[in-house]
């Protein structure tokens, strides 16, 4: 039976992040606008959206060393804390390299709030419920991914200022910060779990799962930074294009929860060997169909969007199974360093393949990839 305060933090820390990541979208979005009025280019422009990338990266590691000395749950309350003090800095800054930094700043930020969130969450959820818990924290993600750019949108058009709405989205997740309750695992002391995880050969399970976190970031959030813009190049609208970039993050979004909740029936193994089969399915239809069938962009964006984001969500789950304490939280943040790995390459190694090859060698890339995703799968479950 989850406690009342443990059901008020496995929500309380997915809502935090869906606040998160949307107030980040408002107030980096409004940075790109507002520079690219200004007549800076697009490569200057995109390097601050990298220098935020780059943060995440940081943060994610730095999370792994501030942890154990200041305890999971302290540094994820004060992360909160600067998080705000981000968005407030961002909202009075003014020029090209206090923006750029401050987006280097906020992505630290956000990348230590991601590990120990999510290894918090994991780890306090229920065994037999911990991929619905997880599958929700990734759901939220999406969905602060799609209601960032919208809110921008809505914000424009009633002539409001984003920066300081973002301010508020971030005084908002301080609040949810500050009502989240203290909670020790599921059913052990936090102090025990703590000691006992620091000699679990995490490093072993890690490196297997490593390698899935940074396929998983290759084929969803590469998928989404590629697709749409490879589309204006197959002839595609750019409202259509626009629509194209929904479409991966409605995948995103909407197949987390389901999929945490049939891992939780069915086992991991079999959602996981589901989704690399999926992927390397599409990928086939992509190449055979992929230049007569319009369609056939949407179905692989939103598949590979879907997908990728699950491959990580069940990677995450089978972490909060194994690991707890210290041990969860440096995996965790080596996970994420993999996924960010993989997000940051992907564009790059798809818009190469199809420079070479067009639509067919993208196919082949995105097929060949899944197929080993979907053998490495297979080897570690024989192996267990």
């Amino acid at each position: 039976m989850i406690s009342r305060d443990t059901r008020a933090a496995l929500w309380a820390i997915p809502f935090i992040y869906f606040l998160l990541v949307a107030a980040e979208f408002v107030a980096m979005t409004h940075v790109a606008f507002v520079l690219t009025r200004q007549g800076f280019s697009a490569t200057a422009v995109g390097f601050v959206a990298t220098l935020m990338w780059l943060g995440i990266f940081c943060g994610s590691l730095l999370a792994s060393h501030v942890t154990p000395r200041f305890g999971r749950e302290r540094v994820f309350r004060r992360s909160v804390q600067a998080l705000v003090l981000c968005f407030g800095l961002i909202a009075l800054a003014q020029g090209y390299w206090p923006w750029a930094l401050l987006g280097w700043l906020l992505g630290v930020v956000v990348g230590v709030i991601w590990v120990t969130g999510e290894a918090w969450l994991a780890e306090i959820a229920p065994p037999d419920r911990r991929g619905f818990y997880v599958g929700l924290f990734e759901t939220c993600v999406g969905i602060g991914m799609m209601t960032g750019p919208v809110l921008l949108a809505l914000i424009d058009r009633v002539g409001g200022p984003p920066f300081w709405v973002a301010f508020g989205m971030g005084l908002a997740t301080l609040a949810a910060g500050r009502w989240l309750p203290h909670v020790a695992p599921a059913g052990e002391c936090l102090e025990t779990t703590s000691e006992n995880a620091s000699d679990t050969p995490w490093k072993g399970l890690v490196a297997g799962i490593a390698g899935v976190s940074l396929i998983s970031g290759l084929l969803e959030s590469g998928s989404a930074s590629m697709l749409p813009g490879l589309s204006l190049r197959l002839g595609f609208s750019v409202q259509e294009a626009a629509w194209l970039g929904a479409v991966i993050g409605a995948g995103s979004a909407l197949l987390q929860t389901p999929a945490g909740h049939l891992s939780d029936r069915w086992g991991l193994f079999r959602i996981e060997t589901a989704c690399w089969s999926l992927l390397t399915l599409v990928s086939a239809g992509l190449w055979a169909w992929g230049a007569q069938l319009w369609w056939m962009l949407w179905l692989t964006g939103f598949v590979f969007g879907g997908m990728g984001g699950v491959i990580y969500t069940l990677a995450m789950v089978e972490l909060g199974h194994k690991l707890q304490g210290k041990a969860l939280v440096r995996a965790t943040s080596v996970l994420v360093v993999c996924y960010t790995a993989g997000s940051a390459s992907g564009p790059v190694m798809g818009g190469w393949l199809f420079d070479r090859g067009g639509l067919a060698w993208l196919a082949v890339g995105l097929g060949t990839t899944a197929v080993m995703g979907l053998g490495v799968n297979v080897w570690r479950g024989v192996r267990e």
